[in-house]
């Protein structure tokens, strides 16, 4: 199918024009989800993407998804092979960027949704990274275990994530520790986590790979809504951090409650 002409825009132009003009007529551009190039990865492609869903309708029409973030994945995994761990991977874009930036780069992608387990099992296929991304089925906590993982609204495929109270659009998953699935010898280049609110539980499970200083980097979110439905302080994560050893400072201003951080070791 023919690009659109948004994908050809500054950044700052396609922002506007995306719910604007492209997304209220996103039927006349089914062939995009059916399967969207992915900017930062020329060849590589997504599959099957959720036409009312914000995230995966941006890549359908762009290409591409938190650009900053995906040029920084994209350079990082060019500058030396290494581990990515992607923490609610959703379809995988971020793991599908970093596995395709470099021959030798490996991730391990971890979803408890079953329906996005469904997209970014296809996306691995059909790119040809199934040896190269390995998915595990389970969520990532400070406690190994089962939670409450409430699967958010049909429409939206990335707002779910676990929660303290059982109810009708919440499912019982497993939790595990990411010290506990990570083998003893593995160093991690990049730990990308995005859990809409439980950030900071998956961080506190890496305990003992945050003091060995196994983890190179670190990208998370700090989602003050969700934060606040959990029972987690705002700088919790910031400060468990610092504790261990990493700078821990926003790369980004809050916007609608959500800001993006980064951590390195000090």
């Amino acid at each position: 199918m023919k690009k659109p002409l948004i994908r050809y825009l500054p950044e700052r132009f396609q922002e506007i024009l995306l719910y604007r003009w492209y997304y209220p007529v996103h039927e006349r551009w089914q062939g995009l989800f059916d399967s969207a190039e992915l900017k930062f990865a020329p060849g590589v492609k997504m599959k099957n993407l959720l036409s009312t869903d914000s995230m995966q309708a941006r890549i359908a029409f762009t290409g591409a998804y938190e650009t900053s973030l995906s040029r920084h994945v994209c350079k990082l995994s060019r500058s030396g092979a290494g581990v990515m761990v992607d923490v609610g991977a959703n379809a995988g874009y971020f793991s599908l960027l970093w596995t395709s930036a470099n021959p030798k780069s490996t991730c391990i992608a971890f979803e408890p949704s079953a329906r996005n387990v469904v997209l970014i099992k296809e996306n691995i296929r059909e790119n040809g990274l199934t040896r190269r991304i390995e998915l595990r089925e389970i969520a990532l906590g400070r406690e190994v275990g089962e939670f409450e993982f409430d699967l958010g609204p049909d429409e939206q495929t990335g707002w779910g994530g676990l929660v303290l109270e059982k109810s009708n659009r919440s499912i019982r998953v497993k939790v595990e520790r990411l010290d506990d699935v990570i083998p003893p010898d593995m160093t991690i280049n990049l730990l990308k986590i995005d859990t809409e609110g439980a950030d900071t539980w998956v961080l506190q499970g890496s305990e003992k790979l945050l003091r060995e200083k196994r983890i190179r980097e670190i990208r998370y979110e700090q989602n003050k809504l969700r934060l606040h439905q959990l029972g987690i302080a705002e700088n919790e994560a910031a400060d468990f951090l610092r504790a261990l050893g990493y700078a821990a400072t926003p790369t980004s201003t809050s916007i609608k409650g959500v800001s993006a951080w980064t951590a390195v070791p000090c």
